[in-house]
């Protein structure tokens, strides 16, 4: 998992990581709140918000869109071109009156994603059938250092 402010270190250039980080993803959740298309960054070329949201549908990434805080799911006018295949993916919403219950569902969809990466995979077909028992799903990284997933 990667959250950028969280996961950066002071000094480090935000875009090279969170490019890096895109180019080793299997899942990427976009929070779409009520005020998300107000500010308008979407529109803007450069901005990096759009840049990820870009990049993980061109990577054909599952890309999961989540309504929070009352938000309505933006319609393809309401984007740029470049990201209103967005409006294509099937978008979940998180209320906080049935908090556990949607983000239990969202939790599922991750896992699922992270199930049919190739990654994934690859590193089932280096283990023995039936090691360890029971075996759901792990994480698997390209760094075993990668302090990400803690």
């Amino acid at each position: 998992m990667f959250k950028d402010i969280e996961s950066l270190p002071p000094g480090v250039d935000f875009v090279d990581v969170v490019r890096d980080r895109l180019q080793r993803a299997v899942v990427m959740v976009v929070i779409i709140g009520p005020r998300w298309l107000d500010g308008r960054r979407i529109h803007e070329p450069d901005d990096l918000h759009r840049e990820e949201i870009r990049t993980a549908l061109e990577r054909n990434l599952v890309t999961i869109p989540v309504l929070v805080g009352g938000a309505h799911f933006p319609s393809k006018d309401d984007l740029p071109e470049d990201v209103q295949s967005l409006t294509r993916r099937q978008g979940l919403e998180v209320a906080d009156t049935r908090w556990d219950y949607d983000i239990g569902t969202l939790s599922e969809a991750i896992i699922a994603g992270l199930a049919r990466s190739p990654k994934r995979q690859r590193f089932l077909a280096q283990v023995k059938p039936g090691w360890p028992d029971g075996l759901q799903w792990q994480w698997v990284t390209d760094n075993p250092t990668d302090n990400d997933l803690e």
